[in-house]
């Protein structure tokens, strides 16, 4: 029956559920192939030493050789070792002359005794006198299986041939026991009297490599047949070339071309030569002399090499054991990171992966510059081992890491206002654009107010806090974010288009605050950009007076000021003509409204008003807003009248004075005034009495004169004097007014609508008939 390692496996886990607790800690399952792989080959079973396991996986540890290898080894040994009961057989074997040559051998300085393993048995029955012939009568000779009742668990003659059911499968186990042990090859003195195949360091010699192998955590050495069937002494050392195989660690003596060598290293460098060895002409186990037919140099990888990504100073920092330099030689780490963007496998097939190193002070190295947050990085790392001037280097080792994205906070975002809107959209439309790592998560909330300053100083928080510091879910601008490229390839612009600054004064300020979101629920909040605008007017009204007007509107939100413009009327708006009136919101309700001393220009004008605020030492002006003022021609008229004690002398006429402050210029936009009579009260309009008629000359003696109850204002510059008889008039008021429609009322024309005009009444003591 073959013994598997998967039966090995079976075998060790069974026997740790009951081992002690350092048997459990220290034979760890990566130490299992070791072990099996020491096992010595006896046909179709396996032998464990106790020497070995401890050797291998104990590290020579006597106390736990005693506690641990040799409870295992009794465990192994019973399990796939041969049956007991095959020892009978030895005695007739041993008088074979096949062991003879063991039994000849004289106790040389340098013989070694190479593991069964390492020795084939073909090979060594072609070198024994044939005692397969002895051997063959061995089983009748083992046949005395009466001798097994000593350990016979079952009572009654019956079962006393029972054992003959077995015998067939115990028959052959002595067949592999029938080829006797290798002769313990003794190797003669060096004498340098053989040419070396191997020429290593001769000049123009050649060089005949030993390809070497890491087989579970053993090396593996093979090498080509020269073609002299030769008996190969494989020696290594750890600080020098072995120029001669006796003054160096002899680790195998094998037929093969191969062998395996257990050792473990004292140093970073191992030099490995193969020496073969002439075979006898005799039945003896003298070899003739050696010569060196391959070599190698293995440099050991770097031991205990690992990788982390520190947070705090954003560094990958590699560590590993320190190699151990050889005696007069000098070991060096080299180590290097390969470009993210570029396949690691055009620089690991060559030496180019040296032309990305880094530093490192030889236990280890801390590397932060150009990392790239949330992508995979690949080190390199290998043993460079100077000895006797040669250098030597070990097959690169690479180990990735991929850093943790750096939780940034955006700092440079910025917004602007695109030139055109889109139709149905109510709000300014712009464009918001911010730079980032290409695998962060970042959104904007749009808000029309600032962010909580004590979240903002924090700056990294819980996504679940973000609405108590003012940041709700659904003031984020859910529209996908353009892709472009940067100078720096680790880092990637994004551009928001047609981001709607809502319309309202509430929006007058507008805030847009990045935030980048982490895998762990945590939250960066970015550098908020804050937008302002002066608000636009609203429900503008103008009121126009004798000797001033008055504009009023809905204040605009936070605006600084107001500024009101008069220009000719139909005139476009512009913003380099001095403002008319400038007034800030205090005065503005002090005023009741935006007052313009002296009036707005007679003849008309249109009105623009815009409201001014300020963001970040820049001015803003808002849209205009404009306002068509009508004219407003103003006169003033006085009565004089006549001294009423001497009405029959100078008669009854009163004079009726009007002058013209800024008159109609055209004859086009005169209307009628007229002088109202009212006995109760002052009147108020022209339909508000009794018409009083008016002469436009003096009445004389003579007579003749006509009377009009409604005249024409004159034009500007020109004086008119107009009569009334009084005679007929008992007490009460007279007024003069102008005998037109207000335009509530329909009038065609702002020209001739009643609030056109304004004639100015002189002192009431004038108006007033006693």
């Amino acid at each position: 029956m073959t013994f598997s390692f998967f039966d090995f496996t079976m075998a060790v886990t069974k026997w740790l559920s009951t081992a002690p607790d350092e048997a459990r800690e220290r034979l760890k399952p990566s130490s299992w192939k070791t072990i099996y792989s020491t096992a010595d080959k006896q046909g179709e079973h396996l032998a464990f030493s106790p020497d070995t396991i401890a050797r291998v996986a104990l590290d020579g540890d006597a106390g736990l050789r005693d506690r641990v290898a040799v409870p295992l080894a009794d465990m192994l040994n019973q399990r796939f070792g041969a049956p007991q009961a095959s020892p009978s057989a030895e005695p007739p074997a041993a008088s074979s002359p096949a062991a003879e040559p063991p039994a000849a051998e004289s106790p040389a300085s340098r013989q070694g005794t190479p593991p069964p393993a390492q020795v084939p048995p073909p090979r060594q029955e072609a070198a024994a006198p044939t005692p397969a012939p002895p051997a063959q009568p061995a089983p009748p000779q083992a046949a005395p299986a009466p001798q097994a009742p000593q350990a016979r668990p079952v009572d009654g003659p019956a079962p006393v041939t029972g054992p003959a059911v077995p015998a067939p499968a115990a028959l052959p186990e002595p067949a592999p026991e029938a080829p006797q042990p290798a002769p313990a090859w003794v190797f003669p003195d060096f004498d340098y009297s053989r040419p070396d195949r191997d020429q290593v360091g001769v000049d123009g010699g050649t060089h005949h490599a030993v390809t070497v192998q890491r087989v579970d955590g053993t090396l593996l050495y093979r090498w080509e047949d020269p073609g002299e069937d030769e008996v190969y002494r494989v020696v290594v050392s750890d600080t020098e070339d072995p120029y001669v195989p006796d003054d160096f660690e002899q680790v195998a003596v094998t037929e093969d071309l191969e062998a395996r060598d257990t050792t473990p290293p004292t140093t970073a460098v191992r030099f490995v030569t193969v020496w073969g060895y002439t075979r006898p002409s005799s039945k003896t186990s003298v070899l003739g002399q050696g010569r060196r037919v391959a070599s190698a140099v293995v440099v050991h990888p770097l031991q205990g090499w690992t990788l982390s990504f520190d947070t705090m100073t954003r560094a990958v920092e590699g560590r590993w054991n320190p190699p151990t330099a050889p005696a007069d030689g000098q070991v060096t780490v080299l180590t290097a990171r390969l470009p993210v963007d570029k396949p690691v496998g055009r620089y690991l097939r060559g030496m180019a992966w040296l032309s990305c190193q880094i530093p490192n002070n030889g236990a280890g190295f801390q590397d932060s510059d150009g990392l790239v947050g949330g992508r995979k990085h690949t080190y390199v790392a290998a043993v460079e081992v100077t000895v006797s001037g040669q250098t030597y280097t070990s097959a690169p080792q690479v180990a990735h890491i991929t850093p943790e994205l750096v939780r940034e906070a955006v700092t440079d975002l910025s917004a602007h206002q695109q030139a055109q809107g889109a139709e149905g959209v109510r709000g300014t439309l712009l464009s918001v654009t911010w730079t980032q790592n290409p695998l962060s998560d970042v959104v904007v909330y749009r808000t029309d107010s600032p962010v909580d300053a004590a979240a903002l100083a924090q700056g990294t928080l819980a996504t679940s806090q973000l609405e108590s510091a003012g940041l709700k879910e659904s003031d984020v601008i859910t529209s996908a974010a353009g892709l472009s490229a940067t100078e720096d390839p680790n880092r990637q612009l994004r551009t928001l288009e047609k981001v709607v600054w809502p319309e309202g004064s509430q929006w007058d300020t507008c805030y847009l605050t990045p935030v980048t979101r982490h895998e762990d629920g945590t939250s960066t909040i970015g550098t908020p950009v804050q937008l302002k605008r002066a608000g636009g007017i609203r429900n503008a009204t103008l009121r126009r007076r004798g000797s001033w007007d008055l504009v009023t509107f809905t204040w605009p939100g936070d605006a600084t000021s107001v500024e009101l413009r008069a220009l000719p009327v139909d005139q476009p708006f512009d913003p380099d003509v001095p403002p008319l009136v400038s007034v800030n919101q205090d005065r503005y309700r002090t005023d009741g409204g935006c007052m313009v001393p002296g009036g707005l220009p007679a003849e008309g004008s249109t009105v623009y008003l815009n409201s001014l605020t300020y963001h970040g030492g820049q001015q803003i002006t808002s849209a205009p807003v404009s306002l068509e003022a009508p004219p407003l021609w103003r006169y003033r008229y006085t009565l004089k009248w006549p001294l009423m004690k001497k009405v029959t002398l100078f008669g009854a006429l009163v004079e009726v004075e009007v002058v013209s402050q800024v008159g109609i210029t055209r004859q086009d936009d005169a209307v009628g005034m007229s002088l109202v009579y009212n006995p109760d009260h002052f009147p108020l309009h022209a339909g508000d009495g009794q018409p009083v008629p008016l002469y436009l000359e003096r009445p004389t003696k003579d007579g003749g004169q006509e009377t009009h109850t409604a005249v024409l204002l004159p034009p500007h510059g020109v004086p008119m004097s107009m009569w009334f008889d009084h005679k007929d008039l008992g007490p009460g008021y007279v007024r003069l007014l102008v005998n037109a429609r207000p335009a509530v009322a329909g009038t065609e024309g702002h020209g001739h609508a009643l609030e056109c005009y304004a004639l100015t009444d002189p002192p009431l003591s004038l108006l007033r008939k006693r």
